[in-house]
């Protein structure tokens, strides 16, 4: 058995699709929780000398990090560039925990295009209405999406595709049937 990685854009429906996999029996990762942690810890130091504006009793608040950085691709840049290799690298470690499992990530980090890739995709315009439904703004969703790959890009990243354009029901059984494809390939 091998991971797989789960991507798509903001809003496609990646955690959903990993809740399902992790139901199925597979372990699962979510690479956000990893940065989360990344942050917190081993990266801390390094965006606190860069963004001391961030920093609040000691600890990265991430609300105020994100306004910067999704508002200039140059900053996110930066932000990747200190964050991407210690991520990918807590990644490796806690895969190395299990060999059967699922890795999500809202971007592409250096591990990814190590792994075969299951991409879910939606729609820009349901991607925005559920986005909304989260409660953000059109500006933090168009600042967000424009800081990511666009559909055709997330596409050409896949090994296999995940239609979430649909009902709850229907992205069930196309979740089973990716993970039957993916048991037969391994098999």
């Amino acid at each position: 058995m091998t991971w797989w990685v789960v991507t798509g854009g903001i809003g496609s429906g990646k955690s959903t699709v990993t809740r399902l996999a992790a139901a199925a029996g597979y372990s699962t990762i979510d690479a956000d929780l990893v940065g989360h942690d990344v942050l917190a810890g081993p990266a801390r130091a390094a965006v606190a000398a860069r963004w001391p504006e961030v920093m609040e009793n000691g600890q990265v608040n991430r609300k105020a990090l994100g306004a910067i950085v999704f508002n200039d691709r140059a900053q996110l840049k930066e932000l990747e560039a200190i964050t991407h290799p210690l991520i990918s690298e807590e990644l490796r470690h806690r895969m190395a925990a299990t060999t059967r499992g699922v890795l999500e990530l809202s971007v592409p980090i250096p591990l990814a295009g190590d792994l075969p890739t299951v991409v879910v995709d939606a729609p820009d315009d349901i991607r925005r209405r559920r986005l909304e439904q989260r409660g953000l703004s059109a500006e933090q969703i168009e600042a967000r999406m424009s800081n990511q790959p666009t559909r055709q890009e997330w596409l050409a990243m896949a090994t296999i595709v995940i239609d979430n354009s649909g009902t709850p029901e229907q992205l069930h059984r196309a979740v089973t049937r990716c993970l039957r494809q993916i048991f037969q390939e391994e098999s």
